[in-house]
């Protein structure tokens, strides 16, 4: 990412619709594996910190980030409980490659990352026996626009694609759907519109008015109460849950 994105991402990221549901769904995901008390956490991509607070909830977090500058910003966020955040980058440089977790997440990073295959599979060897990992990525390669190109994507997945991933790198697939599927039709619209006029201009990055920041809230954070009961069949972005088999001893 641009270093002018890293300080854009921490000033709107904790009012932001988008950030504010995501967050709300996952934290319902996360509280639905019933993790141990106090368990070993690792976000991997951390950013600026947005999730830090939230993932401080279920245990004792541990972070890796690649840029100092959003390190920096991330070591202001409030949280619960201290932040061990390390700078590194998947796969390669994973300064906690000899400890193990109960949780690793990722939220919105794997499509950052050139190896991500080789990424998923280093990951499931920092995951102690019947561990969990969450994932979340952008979904559709056709979708791509101005957007993944300022955030220096590499690619956009298929949920069969993200499930292929995790099976090769060893996980038991407990979950995989596609979310944020009720602002679709509006996403779809805006990339549409963007390649029609060969727009430039990134839309969405900026928080909107209260009143419009409120009700894209609202409708997108609705969401957690739909995945509650069944998996959603498209969306603009995917989320999956993968399990480390536990030891036969």
């Amino acid at each position: 990412m641009e270093p002018s994105a890293y300080l854009q991402m921490s000033q709107v990221e904790r009012v932001h619709w988008w950030y504010v549901a995501r967050r709300d769904i996952i934290r319902q995901t996360i509280k639905s594996l019933n993790l141990p008390n106090n368990a070993k956490i690792l976000e991997v991509g951390c950013g600026t910190g947005g999730n830090l607070s939230m993932l401080s909830e279920f245990g004792q977090v541990s972070a890796i980030e690649m840029d100092e500058n959003a390190i920096k910003i991330a070591n202001d966020e409030p949280t619960k409980n201290k932040i061990d955040i390390q700078i590194g980058f998947m796969p390669d440089d994973n300064p906690f490659s000899e400890e193990q977790f109960d949780l690793i997440v990722l939220f919105d990073v794997l499509e950052h990352i050139e190896l991500d295959q080789e990424t998923l599979h280093a990951l499931h060897d920092c995951l102690k026996s019947g561990g969990n990992i969450v994932i979340s990525v952008p979904a559709f390669q056709w979708l791509w626009g101005q957007h993944d190109v300022q955030l220096h994507h590499k690619r956009r997945y298929l949920k069969g694609e993200v499930i292929a991933k995790l099976g090769n790198a060893r996980f038991n697939i407990l979950n995989a759907t596609y979310f944020n599927t009720l602002l679709f039709p509006l996403a779809a619209a805006i990339r549409f519109w963007e390649k029609l006029t060969k727009n430039t201009d990134v839309v969405g990055q900026k928080t909107p008015s209260n009143l419009i920041n409120a009700t894209l809230t609202t409708v997108f954070r609705f969401e957690r109460h739909l995945l509650k009961f069944t998996n959603l069949p498209f969306g603009i972005s995917i989320l999956a849950i993968g399990k480390k088999e536990k030891d036969a001893n």
